[in-house]
């Protein structure tokens, strides 16, 4: 600031500053994901029942606000104490277990969740209605209750704002992809062995939910996500089947439903695309045997696919709090290759965990990354492997 205009040294000096004011920037960002990660590490910690083998660490999560509410029983109208938890995009009913920890009762996502004012419901109440059930919680104060139902409408906004943009974004993003000309060229289609969900909605394909490619990007998803049709100047302007965000892209003034209600959108993260480390590994969990999986580090959590095209991972593991180390022999182990590594947590068994490859530079990267985010901290290189 005490620098001359005219001194010789301004630009250069100015150049500096920003610089430096762009490094700070980035050290506080990291300082608040680690933050942010740690308090979500800590809840789940707390937890000890009723998450159903998910992980509340997830890259775009956050834990918004913690409170202790009555909730009123459907049936008998008996009053029981719990703990609320309202995460970024979802909220927790929890009661306290017998050894002090939380157990889960109730998981409500808030897509399409709406908070009712009934007349009929005690002084201080409010009723939240979510797709999985209805919950009418009673505040000891109105200003007690109008902080939840505040925060929880913030929340709900949100998401219903970031929904809309989300799986568009992550097509706009698809290499390969010009979304400026969807139906002027004929996209590369995904491979049906690469997939095993529906790439828009995560629905699982089986028997009775068979797989479809839009016609627009070459995705694969399922009947309901690609119900539409549109003509396509590549097919010779007749009419093609396409997913709902080409649909929308081709016809921009038709007002559409963003997703249908009995289907539920992964918005918890897009490993793919912002992952710290992936590749095809063997993986053994506790009481399981070898398999070979897409494994992809992101934000200092573990996604285990079953395909590299999958948006949804099967299991997740928050890697802070273990330790990695080499397996020195593998026989006990039965591994198939004769490079392994294990992720354990105090040596217990149920906590103990084995990544192998026939490669042992890969092996060793993989260690090298997971040294780093067991530690909160990341290497500045991302590799995929």
């Amino acid at each position: 600031k005490k620098l001359p205009i005219n001194s010789t040294d301004y630009n250069e000096a100015e150049e500096s500053l920003t610089i430096i004011s762009k490094a700070a920037e980035n050290a506080n960002s990291s300082l608040r994901d680690n933050d942010k990660f740690k308090v979500l590490l800590n809840i789940q910690e707390r937890i000890v029942d009723g998450l159903r083998g998910e992980s509340l660490v997830t890259a775009s999560r956050a834990f918004l606000k913690e409170g202790v509410l009555t909730k009123l029983a459907a049936r008998s109208g008996t009053r029981n104490v719990r703990t609320i938890l309202l995460f970024s995009d979802l909220l927790l009913c929890c009661c306290e277990s017998t050894i002090g920890k939380l157990r889960v009762r109730q998981i409500m996502d808030l897509i399409g969740l709406h908070i009712v004012q009934d007349d009929s419901l005690p002084e201080n109440s409010f009723r939240i209605q979510s797709r999985q059930r209805i919950l009418d919680l009673i505040a000891n104060t109105l200003e007690e209750k109008e902080e939840w139902v505040s925060a929880i409408k913030n929340a709900v906004d949100d998401i219903d704002n970031k929904r809309g943009t989300l799986i568009c974004k992550a097509l706009e993003n698809d290499e390969g992809i010009n979304n400026d000309i969807v139906g002027q060229k004929a996209p590369l289609w995904v491979k049906d062995e690469d997939v095993t969900m529906c790439m828009l909605c995560t629905l699982k394909f089986g028997l009775i939910y068979r797989k479809h490619h839009c016609r627009g990007c070459g995705k694969v998803v399922c009947d309901k996500c690609s119900n539409y049709r549109s003509v396509l100047a590549y097919a010779g302007n007749q009419l093609q089947r396409l997913c709902h965000c080409c649909f929308k892209k081709l016809n921009p003034n038709i007002n559409l439903e963003s997703f249908p209600d009995d289907k539920e959108l992964d918005l918890s993260r897009q490993s793919n695309a912002f992952s710290d480390m992936s590749g095809f590994l063997f993986w053994k969990a506790p009481g399981k045997s070898w398999s070979k999986e897409w494994v992809v580090l992101s934000d200092y959590v573990l996604y285990i696919q079953k395909k590299k095209q999958d948006i949804k991972p099967w299991f997740t593991l928050p890697v802070p709090g273990y330790k990695v180390e080499e397996v020195l022999s593998i026989d006990e182990i039965d591994a198939p290759h004769p490079h392994c590594i294990t992720l354990h947590k105090e040596n217990k068994k149920e906590l103990t965990y084995y990544l192998c490859s026939d490669k042992k530079e890969v092996i060793n990267k993989w260690k090298n990354h997971l040294c780093y985010a067991i530690r909160l901290e990341k290497l500045t290189e991302k590799e995929d492997v």
